[in-house]
């Protein structure tokens, strides 16, 4: 058996029976939502959820722990305007459950749970000390990667049922969406759109957003736009959009690629700030796993042709191949394509709900491409990282393992396997 078939074989037994997870429900509902409860993940890793009321209501909000005990986290009336709330992450919990119960002015009572995968420990000093590399125990990573989600609902619903089935027994922290998350960014229709077909995987996981160039249509800013800020960040969050989700053994950063967007004083910030966290992380042995929205390596005349694009191959390549990342998330073409070159993998997302394209240019560092498809990836950072990529009928058409480093893994409190040889 392989490393990969042993890892996914792994985590299907050690976690499916840790994790309660809500059933695969796609029927169109009546409730006193116009946006369903969701949650984001702040540079923190704390939680953002979000929700948007049809009318005013009294909403009693509660977390239910392992043994089914409520605890009240709020009762209050609240009006039609989204809601941001702020809920602290717990390293080393177990999967966390989020119940309303809404009580609407005409009388409509509806219920939701949103649930949060389990979280994952934080090094202590102590542990970091007491066990040398060779001997340190890593816990896998898992989360999705879709990007360009658009215009078609139809697209994207079909793709987030492969989400959903495949949730049902692998526990994704997160899901990551390379923007283009609607097709006018600056229209709250069709945010609501996007959220009515999300909600079937954001009810289970939480979101990472970059910002794509479609969402930035018909904004009134130009650094992070309007609505995108509104629903996929945070008070506080960079202004310039960029951000990094930090784990033991990895960093995923989130890089704003819209530069034509920034002034040249931001485009300096996320340069410098790029560039310091690929440093820090290769000084610290850690993994770095880039994200954003416009790929620097395609089959698509768009990289040679746009500013933004050549400014960064000019800057980006030379950083990634300097400071060892191991894998580029992207979007933006709309057809499947993994590339290599000088120990980077690049991986640019097929659409979950925009138009697929075909290949323009000649991509000497292409690997695998799919055309016309949509696609959902699966990608597990632990020993190695482990790439999977479905199509929207849940086929698996393209797969790798990325060698990273020769650290055993741990899926449990106190199980440990060794991957690879």
């Amino acid at each position: 058996m392989t490393s990969i078939s042993r890892l996914t074989t792994i985590l299907l037994f050690t976690f499916y029976s840790f994790i309660s997870l809500a059933s695969l429900n796609f029927e169109d509902e009546k409730n006193s939502f116009k946006i369903s409860p969701y949650a984001i993940r702040d540079d923190q890793r704390n939680l953002r959820v979000k929700f948007q009321l049809n009318e005013p209501a009294e909403i009693t909000l509660s977390e239910i722990d392992a043994s089914n005990t409520s605890n009240t986290l709020l009762d209050r009336q609240y009006d039609i305007q989204l809601v941001d709330l702020f809920i602290k992450n717990k390293p080393c919990s177990p999967a966390r459950q989020f119940r309303f119960f809404v009580n609407t002015k005409s009388g409509l009572k509806t219920e939701k749970t949103l649930q949060v995968p389990v979280e994952i420990c934080q090094e202590s000093p102590l542990e970091k000390n007491k066990m040398n590399d060779e001997n340190k125990i890593l816990t896998p990573i898992i989360f999705g990667h879709v990007s360009d989600t658009q215009t078609r609902s139809s697209e994207h619903l079909k793709i987030a049922k492969v989400m959903m089935n495949l949730s049902n027994s692998i526990p994704f922290n997160f899901i990551l969406n390379t923007g283009d998350i609607v097709d006018i960014g600056g229209k709250d229709s069709q945010w609501y759109d996007f959220f009515d077909t999300a909600k079937n995987y954001l009810l289970k996981i939480p979101m990472v957003a970059a910002i794509g160039n479609h969402d930035y249509y018909e904004s009134r800013e130009n650094d992070t736009p309007e609505l995108f800020q509104k629903y996929l960040r945070w008070d506080n969050s960079q202004k310039e959009g960029f951000y990094s989700l930090s784990f033991n053994h990895f960093e995923l950063l989130v890089f704003n690629s819209n530069l034509h967007k920034l002034s040249e004083k931001q485009k300096t910030n996320q340069w410098e700030w790029l560039e310091k966290r690929l440093k820090d992380n290769f000084n610290n042995r850690k993994i770095s796993i880039v994200s954003m929205h416009y790929p620097v390596i395609s089959s698509s005349l768009w990289t040679i042709t746009d500013s933004s694009s050549r400014e960064m191959k000019k800057i980006m390549i030379p950083l990634f191949e300097k400071y060892n990342v191991k894998l580029v998330l992207a979007g933006h073409t709309h057809l499947y394509e993994r590339s290599f070159k000088n120990g980077v993998h690049y991986i640019i997302a097929g659409p979950a709900g925009g138009v697929p394209s075909v290949p323009s240019v000649k991509n000497p560092y292409m690997v695998f491409e799919k055309w016309g498809v949509s696609t959902f990836t699966m990608i597990t950072v632990g020993h190695d990282i482990v790439v999977k990529t479905f199509n929207d009928d849940g086929l698996l058409i393209d797969e790798v393992e990325i060698p990273t480093t020769q650290l055993p893994v741990s899926f449990s409190n106190n199980t440990t396997a060794n991957i690879k040889e």
